[in-house]
């Protein structure tokens, strides 16, 4: 195998001067992408507790949907139960995401109705990300901020062992 010969303007360039000059032009390999596992249905459920404003609803959760082959998570339906839950609904589902990395989803376009006085109102569209943990097949919502003034904090646990690996 050849020497790596790389230069500017005539003048050669050495070692790792050369290197850093390679992968900053993109020529080294990139990172690998990080997806989820196994591919297939998957229920993930718990309390989060939907905060707008002042007031907040703590409310059995659960989200289902399908992890592709590709390793994105799809969100086809979500549940809201107990109570004056039943008043929020998902808007604009399917919601998908990604891993952005063995400890970090990001759910795209995550929005609820609410439907109530007071509480009622739009909390908006909104790039998500939660915290994976690996330990408990978890995903924990802390103090996810939904524009104009809604959060969401909790844990909802998959039913299916799910895997986020490169």
């Amino acid at each position: 195998m050849g020497k790596l010969k790389c230069g500017w303007r005539g003048m050669p360039v050495v070692g790792m001067w050369c290197v850093l000059g390679l992968a900053g032009l993109g020529v080294m390999p990139a990172a690998q992408a990080v997806t989820v596992s196994p591919a297939g249905a998957f229920s993930a459920k718990g309390k989060l507790e939907l905060g707008k404003g002042i007031l907040g609803l703590s409310c059995e959760t659960t989200f289902s949907g399908t992890v592709t082959a590709g390793g994105e998570i799809v969100v086809t339906d979500v549940r809201f139960g107990g109570g004056r839950c039943g008043r929020i609904t998902p808007v604009g589902l399917p919601w998908k995401g990604r891993a952005d990395s063995p400890e970090q989803l990001v759910l795209h376009d995550m929005q609820v109705e609410v439907r109530a006085p007071l509480l009622g109102g739009h909390c908006a569209a909104s790039t998500v990300n939660v915290i994976w943990k690996a330990d408990a097949s978890a995903a924990h919502f802390e103090r996810v901020q939904l524009p104009p003034d809604c959060r969401l904090h909790g844990t909802l646990v998959t039913t299916t062992r799910m895997v986020i690996a490169p």
